[in-house]
């Protein structure tokens, strides 16, 4: 529309303001903008074009736009657009003061095609932060998760709780501290 060139600028902005928090963290990246009909759809073509394997995506703060949704629109839009895996961050204070990591992980879960994968990313998290990891599970998929972690990560500290499944979050609310890192494993549908 009229406003594209003004918006393709705070862009810029916006990317230029990233490489420098990146680059004071030696952390090597790469940007780029596009124009789209939305964000999900600009977001999915990018995902193809580079052939990503995952995204890593900040949780939308809920607005007063009517909006019922959880996730938020973008998130639904990417769920639907893509199938490859998501993870949704919300963090509000820095990483390297986690004590514990709750992983609310469902029945059924090692079935899924992402699932070693983000076992993977947050025991390695675990070790380098030094935290343990509890996972909230069933009795058959932590069979799984013990095997896999007994095998390939034996220096993580790691707890089992098992649960049925009904109303986790809820039980959890009493465990979960504040230099606590919650994360709730999802599937798509189907």
């Amino acid at each position: 529309d009229n406003s594209s060139q003004k918006e393709i600028e705070e862009g810029r902005k916006c990317l230029q303001q990233a490489e420098k928090i990146a680059h004071s963290a030696d952390v090597p990246m790469q940007t780029q903008s596009r124009l789209a009909t939305n964000l999900s759809n600009g977001i999915v073509h990018a995902l193809r074009e580079n052939d990503a394997s995952e995204l890593l995506l900040g949780m939308h703060r809920r607005e007063e736009s009517g909006d019922s949704s959880f996730f938020g629109p973008v998130t639904l839009g990417l769920l639907a657009g893509t199938s490859r895996q998501i993870i949704l961050v919300r963090s509000t204070m820095p990483m390297n003061t986690l004590r514990r990591i709750h992983v609310v992980v469902p029945a059924k879960a090692e079935f899924e095609a992402g699932f070693f994968r983000w076992v993977n990313r947050l025991s390695r998290m675990a070790s380098i932060l030094g935290c343990r990891v509890i996972f909230h599970t069933d009795v058959r998929t932590q069979e799984v998760l013990s095997r896999y972690m007994n095998t390939y990560f034996v220096n993580v500290r790691a707890e089992y709780v098992q649960s049925a499944g009904n109303n986790e979050l809820k039980r959890m609310v009493g465990e979960v501290n504040d230099d606590h890192l919650l994360v709730v494993v999802c599937a798509r549908k189907g």
